[in-house]
């Protein structure tokens, strides 16, 4: 059984570092719209339909979702910095500011000021 948990540990490891790569070319990228499936793939040195099934097996999000989740929670983390939807949005690489905003909805449940809105809310 030291043989079978030893590979599931090189197996984990493997995840954690395809992981950390795909992390770090979106946040790399994480201001540039234009970033894509397509181009994290190249970067990734796989193709679209091996990283769809690899991202999909390690974190449960296909590349598109993995991708606006790691921009939606740098927003979040902007917004409470203080900066506007618009700042965000831009800095983020969210084309327009009722984009982020609608994505921002579907990921968080609420929209970008009213997140800005709960956390004045909430006691410090």
């Amino acid at each position: 059984d030291l043989v079978r948990s030893r590979g599931l540990g090189d197996v984990y490891k493997r995840q954690e570092l395809f992981l950390r790569k795909a992390l770090k070319f979106v946040e790399q990228n994480l201001d540039n719209p234009e970033y894509s499936v397509e181009v994290l793939s190249r970067d990734m040195g796989m193709d679209r339909t091996g990283l769809y099934r690899k991202l999909v097996s390690v974190v449960g999000k296909t590349p598109t979702n993995f991708i606006r989740s790691i921009r939606l929670k740098r927003a979040a983390q902007l917004l409470e910095e203080g900066h506007t939807v618009a700042e965000v949005a831009d800095r983020v690489g969210f084309s327009t500011s009722s984009y982020l905003s609608k994505c921002f909805q579907e990921e968080f449940g609420m929209r970008p000021l009213q997140y800005v809105n709960s956390l004045k809310e909430q006691p410090k």
